[in-house]
């Protein structure tokens, strides 16, 4: 089965612990991640500008990516953030990362995702 125009919708956290920031760059891409051992194929990604995070709670950044390539029931596909701290667009000390892809759309896996960055923990939550 292949459905086409997917939405997938969630949250990055940016935990409480994190360093306070202005300007900041949320950037969440959804790849396929089917193939072991091979980079990844970006498929949508959503760049969320302006972020303000004060660092003493939590600040939640919802995004909604459309992916209008045709989705494969039998691939794999995940969800990675990165918070680019100073919003130059490249990669620097300070920015935060999710520690790891979050699987997405196929397997059992829906269309939700939270993932926390910012914590000693790097959690994540369905929901």
């Amino acid at each position: 089965m292949r459905l086409t125009s997917v939405l997938i919708e969630g949250r990055v956290v940016i935990a409480a612990s994190a360093p306070p920031m202005d300007h900041a760059s949320v950037h969440v891409r959804l790849e396929d991640v089917s193939v072991v051992d091979a980079a990844s194929l970006l498929l949508a990604q959503i760049v969320i500008d302006g972020v303000v995070h004060r660092g003493s709670s939590e600040t939640v950044v919802p995004f909604v990516i459309r992916c209008a390539v045709a989705i494969d029931a039998g691939a794999d596909y995940a969800i990675s953030a990165w918070v680019d701290r100073d919003g130059d667009g490249s990669p620097g000390a300070g920015d935060l990362h999710s520690d790891r892809r979050y699987p997405v759309l196929t397997r059992g896996f829906g269309r939700t995702v939270d993932i926390v960055v910012g914590s000693s923990s790097q959690q994540t939550a369905s929901r």
